[in-house]
């Protein structure tokens, strides 16, 4: 099966990029060469780099591996679910439903004791124990305790938490930086956070200040100079002085990695490039 590029992009890295043809997952490279046959029924986001350079996928729903860069098996499908590797680690769920962190070679390293776990990032990765959230480093060593509803991944020295319903942003001490005011916050991309206020969101600095007013549906990180925001029910991607760079036209769209954006046209997904050019035209 051939697909359509119209714009080629020059390779960093070689990194590869989820894919859906008739249901099934696989992966292309920036040039919308298919690298990966489709033949999963689910798959992460991205194989970002040579660092983190193995992909979660899924043979069925409760079935969860890893594969390599050419396709190959290197973690069987034993878990119930499995995300994406950072830092050197990934979490994942056993046939119990709990919750620890693998190393590249399928090695235990953090033990099945979370309810729920995400990514490292910067050294620390938010876990979930008896409904509440905080903080380990990659020896499981609490590094911040479990008070929290909710908590986020570690970016530019802040970490948004959500306490009594409203989110703001700690230190690794633990210490308030940005006062609990939020309806919801994600972490900071660029030097600057998207966080909610009623209906609308908006972009705060490291201080607090609002530098983006709120005014969107939806709001995520900044990356490469540009984040989706949703506005009247479309994703476009603004630059921080908040002009639409790419007009709002998408039903969804992913931040930009490596120069790639996924984004979704009804119940198609494709990418951009930070130009607005499609390099991979959408499919289902």
């Amino acid at each position: 099966m051939k697909f359509t590029v119209k714009a080629s992009v020059q390779e960093t890295n070689n990194p590869l990029y989820v894919i859906q043809v008739s249901g099934k997952y696989g992966y292309m490279n920036k040039s919308g060469e298919i690298i990966i046959t489709p033949k999963y029924v689910d798959a992460s986001n991205h194989l970002y780099n040579e660092t983190e350079d193995l992909a979660a996928v899924a043979v069925d729903k409760e079935s969860w591996g890893y594969i390599d860069k050419q396709g190959n098996i290197s973690i069987d499908f034993k878990y119930k679910a499995a995300g994406e590797f950072s830092e050197g680690l990934a979490q994942v769920q056993n046939q119990n439903r709990k919750t620890g962190y693998i190393n590249k070679t399928g090695d235990t390293v953090i033990p099945f004791q979370y309810d729920r776990a995400k990514s490292f990032s910067n050294g620390l990765a938010p876990v979930l124990l008896n409904e509440k959230w905080g903080y380990i480093d990659k020896a499981n060593k609490v590094v911040i305790d479990f008070k929290y509803e909710d908590a986020e991944g570690f970016a530019e020295g802040l970490l948004p938490v959500m306490k009594n319903g409203q989110w703001g942003f700690i230190n690794t001490s633990g210490k308030t930086i940005i006062d609990f005011q939020f309806d919801l916050a994600y972490g900071f991309g660029e030097g600057l956070a998207s966080v909610k206020k009623g209906d609308l969101w908006g972009y705060i600095d490291t201080t607090g200040k609002f530098v983006i007013e709120p005014q969107y549906t939806n709001a995520y990180l900044f990356s490469e100079g540009l984040a989706n925001v949703d506005k009247n029910g479309k994703f476009g991607f603004i630059n921080k002085d908040n002009e639409m760079i790419i007009k709002e036209q998408y039903d969804r769209a992913i931040s930009f990695q490596n120069g790639l954006s996924r984004i979704k046209l009804g119940d198609k997904w494709g990418y951009i490039n930070t130009m607005g050019e499609v390099i991979y035209h959408p499919t289902n």
